[in-house]
Parts: structure tokens; C-alpha cells; sequence
């Protein structure tokens, strides 16, 4: 404290009083700026460096800040890059389910990006048999003749993980924050507590390297899904044209009677957006009172296991009791975990007592018009108008088609100004269905889009009689022959033909030269 003070007293020796209401001039401020300038300058060149090596303590702090910093790139890696140092152990054991389970564990360092001296600890599990319950309480690390406690996550900071893994899944070992932390960098034991046995492996220390003068560039972290809000009440099935998979599940539950239910889950749009979904599960009991909780429900997704809830209202509680009644539900994120993309490919799995189901879902592609208009649209057409139909031809998806009048020569129908345009990103692929009537086949069919500016984005089949814009250009690009009549046929559009990436659609015309077509199911 003395020494603190001594260090204080050159600054405030020199530090510039003035009086009450003294005006200053400026040779008066550039003299004082001086003499305090030369006071620091007097403490810095009598001030002692701090030598780490006499505090222990402070070295560490400092070391393990550095390595605590290191940010790992998401989606986490499946193996080691190559050089890396890494060990691997198999265990195996009777698990909670009765039957033998195992797994094969490799564990490695990777370097930090951007630092020549922190690093990331990764543990990677495969299952071999059945599906092991793993808990991070059944890890530990002994470094220095010390044990610590630790966390296996699936993101820097994030929650524990505890439960069965159905997948190949990456994990970084983490620090629990209430324990000493240990050195990430300093050889290590790395131990597992099965039922009967432990297992270990250890990794040597890591030697600092220099990073590559150009290293890649780190994929960002997947892009949350848009905040929707369901309405209410839920719906009790899928809306038509909506892709929906249904599983069904058996087993003896805690009632000790064998109880089953029917599941089936469905994506559907946000009302007024273009690209966000909703999750439903429906869960109907087939036999007896199922107990269902949202415990036993995972979701996998680009190699990584989600712990996810249902629930029966955005962000409620998790539901975690006897099913009375056929339920929607809302599958949820807990919030101290990475989003999952509601809009991306995943699987959906649940664990009985004895068994596991699953069912997967591709990725959702945006459909724009079935069924209605987008809100806001105003139709107009040249030589007919919007017709709604529900028959000859049975519609393609939904209830609704729309359809043209049967009129020689050029004929359109069309909409405008909506106002939950179609977002287009780059590499998007626009799609339609159209019919074309077998007895009265159109000679030349034609999409065109509004950009909000400019109709000037047409593709068209066919001939070509249509003299709007250029032939061979954005304005007016040729496809390919007209498609087969008779049937529902999927025409399919790069965006960026007929220059549309990156646009925001918020019109799109139906155009034939003669004949007549049925269209449905527009998107992207």
C-alpha cells in the first residue's frame, strides 16, 4: 500500500489546481500538460517490470484468461486436423437400459484461431453398441496430482450434457466456473467412471506453434430461425400441401401396462414471413394413458443432439405427464443451448423405456402461393382474370389451383404489391407446377416476376411468341420445351437466371400463347 502511494504522489504533486471561477490560458494548460507529462514519464522510468515467476498464482490466472478466450468454430469438428495430437479409449458397460452399451471416445487439442498458444479441448464419442448414457459427471481430469471436475458441452459455456447419445456427437470439455481451473495447455488424464470400471487416456502438454499467415476464414455459427409466433389454439393436423412424418410408438410404461401413441410432426409457415417456421408434434394415444415427457424427444441436426421440450404454448413449460387426449405441441429450445434451424433438415428421435423411434424431415423450402395469395396481393390480368379452382384438374397440393381461360393468342393473369414478399438468397431455385390442358395445350408458357421495380425476370417453354424483353437475357430466358400435357409437371427456375438473387419478389405472373394451363404450388 505504501508503495502505492509513493507511485501516486509524483501525479498529484503535479496535477493543476485551479480556483473557482480562474480563467485559463492556453500557455497556462499547455505548461501544466507538461509538468504532469514529465511526472509519469519520472514514476514510468522508476517502475519496477512485474516478474511472473515470483507469482505463480498470477502466471496461471493469466495463462488460463488467454486459453479461456478461445472461441471454437461452429459446427464443432467430427476429427482431428491432421497433426493433432489425439487419444482414444473404448468403454463399455450395463447402462440404465439392462443391456450392454458401449462407445469409442477420442479426445485432442485443436489451436485457437488467431493465437500461437491456446487451444481447445474436443472429445468426440461414437456409440458402438445401443445407446450410452453420458454425463459429464462421469468425466474428470487429473492434471498435476490434482482431480477436477468437468462438463462435456456442445457449446463454449454451455450446459451440461446428460442423457442417452444417438449419434456420433463432438463435445468440448469445459470448465465448471465454481472449480480451480485447470491448464488446457498442460498434459493431462482424462477419466471416465463407468457402473464397474474407469477408463482413462492422456494427453501430453501442447507445444505452441506458429499459425499459417493466411488461415481460413471461421464458418459463422448457424443463423437462428426467424421468431415466429404460432396462433392459437394450435392446430390439430398439418395444413394441406404442408410435408408432415408420423411415427408410432409402443412400450410398457409406468403404469406397468403397455400404452402406445400415433406422433406426427409438421412444419408450418409464419403468418406474414417468408422464410420461418413453426414445429407441431401431435401426439395421439393409441392405447392406455401414455406418459409422455419432453425429456425423452432429441432432435440431431448437422451432426449435433439437441435437447429440445415440447410444450403447449411458444416458450412455455415442458410437458411431463400422463396423456389423457390427442395434444398439439410446440417443439421448443431450451434456451441455454445453440438454436436449431426450424427451416433446415433434422431428425426427430424419441426414447421408450426399451426402444427408440425416429423420423426425419427435409429441409423447408418456402412456399409462397397455395391455396390463397400472399397478404396484401392486388390480381389484374390481359385477357382473363384469377380463377380459383378445385377441380379438372384435381389441384397439385391443398384444395385450390388457379387456372386460365382457354383464349387464342397471349393471355395472363397476375398479382402485385404483396406485402410478405419472397425473399430470394443466393443460388435459390424458383419452382411453380403447372397442368397443361391435353385437349388445348398452349404453344409457349411464361413465368415473369415482380422485384418491386421491374417485371423485367421471365422465363418461358416453348415457342417463342412472347416479345417481352430480350430473348436470351434475365428479361426473357428460354427454359426448354413446353412440358408434358396432362399432368402435374414442376418447372424449376435458378434464381439467378433470370437475375433474382438477393431480390425480394412481390409479384409473379402466369402467362401463356394460347390454350389453357392450371398452376399451383409456387416457392422457392
Amino acid at each position: 500500500m505504501k508503495a502505492r502511494l509513493l507511485f501516486l504522489l509524483p501525479l498529484i504533486a503535479a496535477w493543476p489546481s485551479f480556483a473557482v471561477g480562474q480563467e485559463i490560458g492556453a500557455g497556462d494548460t499547455a505548461a501544466r500538460i507538461r509538468s504532469v507529462q514529465e511526472a509519469v514519464n519520472s514514476v514510468r522510468e522508476s517502475w519496477e517490470p512485474v516478474d511472473l515467476s515470483r507469482n505463480s498464482g498470477l502466471e496461471r490466472k493469466l495463462a488460463v484468461a488467454q486459453v479461456l478466450a478461445c472461441s471454437p468454430a461452429y459446427p464443432l469438428p467430427t476429427a482431428p486436423s491432421a497433426g493433432t495430437y489425439s487419444a482414444t479409449f473404448t468403454a463399455s458397460w450395463d447402462s440404465q437400459t439392462n443391456a450392454s452399451d458401449s462407445f469409442q471416445a477420442t479426445l485432442w487439442r485443436e489451436p485457437c484461431p488467431g493465437t500461437t498458444d491456446g487451444t481447445t479441448l474436443y472429445l468426440r464419442i461414437v456409440p458402438t453398441k445401443g445407446y450410452p448414457f453420458i454425463c459429464s459427471s462421469a468425466f474428470n481430469v487429473v492434471q498435476g496430482g490434482a482431480q477436477y471436475d468437468i462438463k462435456v458441452t456442445q457449446s463454449a459455456g454451455g450446459s451440461s450434457f446428460c442423457e442417452d447419445l444417438l449419434t456420433p456427437t463432438t463435445f468440448i470439455i469445459d470448465q465448471y466456473s465454481s472449480d480451480p481451473a485447470f491448464d488446457r495447455n498442460a498434459a493431462l488424464a482424462l477419466w471416465f467412471d463407468g457402473v464397474w470400471e474407469k477408463y482413462q487416456t492422456s494427453v501430453p502438454a501442447y507445444e505452441a506453434v506458429t499459425p499459417p499467415p493466411t488461415p481460413p476464414p471461421t464458418p459463422p455459427p448457424p443463423t437462428p430461425s426467424p421468431t415466429c409466433s404460432p396462433s392459437y389454439p394450435l392446430p390439430t393436423a398439418p395444413s394441406a400441401g404442408t410435408y408432415s412424418a408420423t411415427f408410432t410408438a409402443s412400450w410398457d410404461s409406468q403404469t406397468s401396462t403397455s400404452d402406445s401413441f400415433q406422433a406426427t410432426v409438421w412444419r408450418e409457415p409464419c403468418p406474414g414471413m417468408t422464410n420461418g417456421t413453426t414445429l407441431y408434434l401431435r401426439i395421439a394415444p393409441t392405447k392406455g394413458t401414455p406418459f409422455i415427457c419432453s425429456s425423452a424427444f432429441n432432435v440431431v441436426q448437422g451432426g449435433a443432439q439437441y435437447d429440445i421440450k415440447i410444450t403447449q404454448s411458444a416458450g412455455g413449460s415442458s410437458f411431463c405427464q400422463d396423456l389423457l387426449t390427442s395434444t398439439t405441441f410446440i417443439v421448443d429450445q431450451y434456451s441455454f443451448q445453440l438454436p436449431i434451424d426450424r427451416n433446415a433438415a433434422f431428425t426427430l428421435w424419441f426414447g421408450g423405456v426399451w426402444e427408440k423411434y425416429q423420423t426425419s424431415f427435409p429441409a423447408y423450402g418456402g412456399v409462397w402461393v397455395d391455396d390463397a395469395l400472399p397478404a396484401g396481393a392486388a390480381t389484374a390480368g390481359i385477357g382473363e382474370g384469377w380463377n380459383w379452382t378445385s377441380s379438372n384438374p384435381a389441384p397439385f397440393s391443398g384444395a385450390l389451383a388457379h387456372q386460365s381461360a382457354l383464349v387464342a393468342g397471349l393471355h395472363q393473369h397476375y398479382f402485385l404489391n404483396a406485402s410478405s414478399p419472397l425473399v430470394v438468397g443466393a443460388g435459390d431455385t424458383l419452382y411453380a407446377y403447372v397442368y397443361l390442358d391435353p385437349a388445348n395445350p398452349p404453344t409457349q408458357v411464361m413465368l415473369q416476376w415482380f422485384d418491386g421495380l421491374s417485371w423485367e425476370h421471365r422465363a418461358y417453354w416453348g415457342a417463342n411468341n412472347i416479345g417481352w424483353g430480350i430473348d436470351g437475357t434475365i428479361s426473357r430466358r428460354y427454359m426448354g420445351p413446353l412440358p408434358a400435357t396432362g399432368q402435374w409437371v414442376k418447372l424449376t427456375i435458378p434464381a439467378a437466371q433470370v437475375g433474382l438473387d438477393g431480390k425480394s419478389i412481390s409479384g409473379m405472373a402466369f402467362t401463356l400463347f394460347d390454350g389453357r394451363a392450371t398452376w399451383d404450388y409456387v416457392g422457392k
